[in-house]
């Protein structure tokens, strides 16, 4: 009985290691148009947003995640061409011939194991129940980021994952150009943020 005992108590500290040990390997992308680091972005701690506008169709435009003046919020340039950035204040509303990229069309395969892994919380919000244990959307091998339209896919970013939940997150950074052009991937490292550029 004693033997059973301690291999149950064996078996559950492994389970509460496994649900909280994770593992995210760097972002790879796949075959990109463009591929380049945002100016000074290694202090943005939120996601920074994308917009484009037919006034200028050779660029991109980075908007900083930082408070504007009115309407007009400090950007990064990017010229889709050869890279090149440069500073700039442009004007976002109603009137503004600057429009934000739309959600693409992609999807998350994973290439090993996925499943809803038991994850321990103190608290849960709004209402404050706690503690307990909830399912998070995890995934251990090769996960890949699938541009997927009118049956046509191909993968856009790569990376090797354990006990991961960063698809969900991987995703959300993936949008599309307003015009159809690109498909435009964020991804941040220590060096800061990096756009990536796909032919549409």
């Amino acid at each position: 009985m004693k033997r059973i005992l301690i291999a149950i108590l064996i078996l559950a500290a492994i389970a509460v290691i496994a649900s909280l040990v994770q593992f995210d390997g760097d972002v790879k992308a796949v075959s990109p148009k463009l591929a380049t680091t945002i100016g000074n972005s290694a202090t943005w701690y939120g996601h920074p947003q994308l917009v484009a506008s037919a006034r200028d169709p050779e660029a991109i435009y980075v908007i900083a995640p930082e408070a504007p003046r009115e309407n007009r919020f400090p950007a990064i340039r990017i010229d889709t061409t050869d890279g090149s950035q440069r500073n700039t204040i442009i004007a976002l509303g109603p009137q503004s011939p600057y429009r934000p990229f739309l959600p693409a069309y992609v999807k998350a395969e994973v290439h090993g194991f996925r499943f809803d892994r038991p994850a321990l919380h103190l608290l849960t919000f709004p209402d404050g129940k706690g503690p307990g244990v909830h399912h998070v959307d995890s995934a251990t091998g090769r996960v890949e980021i699938v541009y997927d339209r009118n049956g046509a896919q191909r993968p856009l970013l790569t990376h090797t994952a354990f006990n991961s939940s960063s698809a969900a997150e991987m995703l959300s950074l993936v949008s599309a150009d307003p015009s159809g052009r690109w498909i435009a991937a964020l991804s941040r490292t220590s060096a800061g943020w990096t756009l990536y550029l796909f032919p549409a």
